[in-house]
């Protein structure tokens, strides 16, 4: 690769196999030497030459000038003799071409071996204040999916999530918004106010070395592998706020002080989440931790902060970029009603290369007071591929239970496996894990390859007739007067089904389950609720009625695979 000077030209000498130019030129002698011998000379050859004499010129690379030079050039540079057996012997002539090359507007690369750069992927981390991710009565739809959905519709790759309110530490998979969420916070004993956590895409999830590492209820960790055969280490926080103690506050920099201690020097580091500090606009007093573009003015936390970074060589992404007011703050004052940059994105000042972008994004919207603040960088996170296991998980059979001896020893089974029946106390995830587990076979494996082509053909054809029955009911009905449709009688209000399930109605809805059909998610077919025994249904209907005590239903009752 050549790098010619700002103002300079390069002259390259390339070697050519001496029979292709004897073959090229029957008339061309070798190129001789200083000494008057008939050397071969073989050469790559770079010469630079500046253009003092041609003050005048520097700007023209392609002037009638600048190629005399080029050319007076060519013919004083002598290239070093390589020691051979000469042309005789199949060696090299020595060729060459000259190249001008301006470079008045910095550098030029050129690529000779024809290897290309390895390129960065751009990647975008969130910072966001959810306010909680506890589920509320009022909210139709769980917390952990509103935060997904915000987070999906601006490409959000991994999110630091401050203030989450979760219990202990826990994780749980959001297949419909494609999101894994993790958390860690204080004992189901204490008052929870605060919380952090990460919302991270499940592709990228389902590649993690390392789960998060929750540190304290303020401070959690993920530590990343990138294809650059380095790591990225990622830090959310959630700072203490100005009704906190001074004392609580330097306790929470001081743990942050020890966990950043202990990221390898060799990482990369973002630091994410709430602050609940304001670092201003004070360039000159802290030039390597604050850009030009801060906003507000800076507090006692935010003086905290500031001294953290230049104590770590750390600077605040938030601060670098040209933005309109509206995409820097991130909170608003509930009664002055002024507006507040609180978030951060920060990261060491040796890699501020891979930041390209930090803005608050007003979009998102999660019940939250927050602004989502988003960061685009070049990192490249490395997916390991993970080899499927090695053996092939088998369906039941349910063919065989037409068979009254196996029917007989399915039913024995079922009444030795089956746990106890779950009391009101039971939350309804509990009971029904212990249902499903006694019920479901962990060898089960998708059918066969034929058997599917069947049934896609059998369930074909029955749509075609079903379309076909429902044309012809529609042509019947469609010439109905309106005075008929009137005077249909309704169907009285049945106050009935305002009772707990009993196990009539239990009886009566396993008989109806259609056989042939594939499992849920739980992988227990229609056939074995239909073989099962009074045991089964009775351990049913019990399960029903937590179910209806509850008025909760379980995970997987709410969940679905929807097929395009």
């Amino acid at each position: 690769m050549v790098q010619p000077w700002v103002n300079g030209t390069t002259a390259l000498w390339v070697a050519v196999d001496s029979a292709k130019a004897r073959g090229a030129h029957p008339n061309r002698n070798p190129v001789q030497d200083g000494t008057g011998s008939r050397q071969p000379q073989t050469c790559i050859h770079a010469a630079r030459a500046k253009w003092s004499s041609h003050p005048d010129k520097r700007q023209q690379g392609d002037s009638a000038e600048a190629l005399d030079d080029g050319a007076a050039l060519f013919r004083e540079c002598t290239a070093p003799p390589l020691s051979g057996e000469g042309p005789r012997k199949g060696g090299l002539y020595k060729a060459c071409f000259t190249s001008i090359l301006p470079a008045c507007r910095g550098w030029l690369d050129i690529h000779l071996c024809g290897r290309k750069r390895h390129k960065s992927r751009k990647i975008y981390f969130g910072a966001w204040n959810v306010r909680t991710l506890m589920d509320a009565d009022q909210r139709p739809e769980r917390m952990t999916a509103i935060v997904g959905h915000g987070l999906a519709r601006y490409n959000i790759a991994i999110a630091a999530l401050s203030e989450t309110r979760r219990a202990d530490t826990g994780s749980v998979r959001e297949m419909g918004v494609g999101y894994t969420f993790f958390w860690s916070g204080k004992m189901e004993t204490e008052p929870r106010v605060s919380g952090v956590g990460f919302a991270i895409r499940n592709d990228i999830a389902s590649c993690l070395t390392s789960l998060p590492k929750g540190i304290s209820d303020r401070i959690m960790t993920l530590r990343l592998p990138l294809a650059s055969k380095t790591h990225l280490t990622l830090i959310g926080v959630y700072a203490p706020t100005m009704t906190h103690s001074m004392e609580e506050r330097e306790a929470f920099y001081s743990s942050l002080h020890k966990v950043i201690r202990s990221v390898p020097r060799r990482d990369k580091l973002l630091l994410l989440g709430d602050f609940n500090a304001r670092v201003g606009r004070n360039k000159d007093a802290w030039p390597g931790e604050l850009g030009s573009h801060g906003y507000g003015r800076e507090n006692s936390i935010g003086l905290l902060l500031l001294s953290l970074c230049a104590e770590e060589n750390l600077v605040i992404t938030n601060t670098l970029f040209k933005h309109k007011d509206a995409h820097k703050v991130t909170w608003m004052h509930p009664r002055s009603k002024h507006w507040h940059l609180l978030d951060y994105i920060i990261n060491r000042q040796q890699d501020l290369g891979d930041i390209l972008d930090t803005r608050a994004l007003r979009g998102a919207d999660c019940w939250t007071d927050h602004i989502l603040l988003r960061c685009k960088a070049l990192f490249t996170i490395h997916k390991s591929v993970k080899k499927k296991p090695s053996c092939i998980k088998r369906k039941l059979d349910v063919s065989q239970l037409k068979c009254s001896n196996v029917q007989k020893t399915l039913q024995e089974q079922l009444c030795e496996q089956l746990p106890a029946l779950p009391v009101d106390t039971d939350t309804p995830e509990h009971a029904w894990r212990k249902f499903r587990e006694a019920l479901s076979d962990k060898n089960s494996a998708p059918k066969h390859a034929q058997f599917k082509q069947l049934r896609r053909q059998v369930q074909s054809r029955t749509r075609e007739l079903k379309n076909a029955w429902w044309a012809d009911k529609a042509a019947e009905t469609s010439a109905v007067a309106d005075e008929a449709l009137e005077g249909i009688q309704q169907h009285p209000i049945i106050l009935e089904l305002d009772a707990p399930p009993n196990t009539a109605e239990t009886v009566a809805a396993v008989k109806q389950l259609q056989t042939g059909k594939a499992p849920g998610p739980d992988g227990i077919p229609a056939e074995v609720f239909k073989a099962g025994v009074e045991a089964l249904i009775t351990h049913l209907t019990r399960l029903f009625q937590v179910f209806w005590a509850n008025g909760k239903l379980p995970q997987d009752f709410r969940d679905a695979n929807i097929i395009h």
